[in-house]
């Protein structure tokens, strides 16, 4: 966070007085930060700087943190659904190794989102009723300088999440290397990830030596919900691993892989046809 600081927010605002910083400032910032990186990246810089401001306005040296007026940058590319298929995925694991191919055959296999596998620990997993508890995420504080972790995303985030076989096959050949810590994937210095970004890094050059189109790691949640509703998962079910607040959002962003062939179709009819009310001629 200092190295970024020092980087990207310091040539700008370094020797401004703190209540001299404007959103229209904060704005041109951003608009020159655009020209030559990503949302996503900008969305980092922005929340060191915010965090910064707001520890300002806390302590009374300024009135407002500019923050509050100046419009939120969507990482657009985390939330794009763009699946992988069947044939990338195989590439793709073919071409990880070590905990790189257990993270990317698991994520696959569960549909957790990538912060809450790097906060999952092996008293999280019951091997014998296959289960998985999901109930924390990894969080880092800018104002505190630490990493740790923090309640997942929603309410209904929290959930218990069924273990698929490949799921499982992941996780006993990440326990081969992890079984004597606390948490299923640890860094190279065997402490738990700070977030999920250096696995991310890692992803995007696997990516690139599978010869496959660049897709943020969160598509792999997408591609097990779109692989297990286009063929034929019951989507309440696919909703629930998910931690989807409702069936509705999952509907939303994944009606388009909903696919069935005429004689599914007509089956359904037939069913549906029971219940309609019946018209004397």
């Amino acid at each position: 966070n200092i190295m970024h600081y020092n980087k990207h927010i310091a040539p700008y605002f370094g020797k401004n007085e703190l209540e001299k910083i404007t959103p229209f400032g904060i704005e041109r910032w951003q608009n020159e930060l655009e020209k030559k990186y990503k949302n996503s990246t900008i969305q980092k810089f922005r929340t060191i700087f915010s965090e910064i401001l707001k520890k300002a306005r806390n302590n009374d040296f300024i009135n407002i943190n500019p923050f509050e007026k100046v419009q939120t940058i969507k990482n657009k590319n985390v939330f794009e659904v763009n699946p992988f298929t069947e044939k990338e995925l195989n590439k793709i694991i073919s071409n990880a190794n070590g905990y790189m191919r257990n993270f990317i055959q698991f994520m696959v296999a569960s549909g957790m989102r990538p912060g809450e596998i790097v906060a999952l620990k092996w008293s999280d997993i019951d091997f014998e009723r296959k289960k998985i508890d999901i109930k924390r995420t990894r969080i880092r504080s800018i104002t505190r300088g630490e990493i740790k972790d923090g309640e997942v995303k929603t309410v209904s985030s929290e959930r218990g999440a069924d273990m698929l076989i490949l799921a499982e096959e992941a996780l006993l050949r990440q326990k081969e290397l992890t079984s004597k810590y606390e948490y299923v994937f640890i860094n190279q210095s065997k402490k738990p990830f700070y977030s999920h970004d250096i696995i991310g890094l890692n992803f995007r050059k696997i990516l690139k030596k599978s010869e496959i189109k660049e897709r943020p790691l969160y598509n792999l949640r997408h591609t097990f919900a779109s692989q297990l509703i286009s063929k034929g998962a019951d989507i309440t079910w696919v909703s629930k691993m998910l931690g989807h607040k409702d069936i509705t959002i999952t509907l939303k962003v994944y009606t388009k892989f909903i696919k069935e062939d005429d004689d599914v179709r007509i089956k359904k009819i037939a069913q549906m046809d029971r219940f309609m009310i019946k018209l004397e001629n």
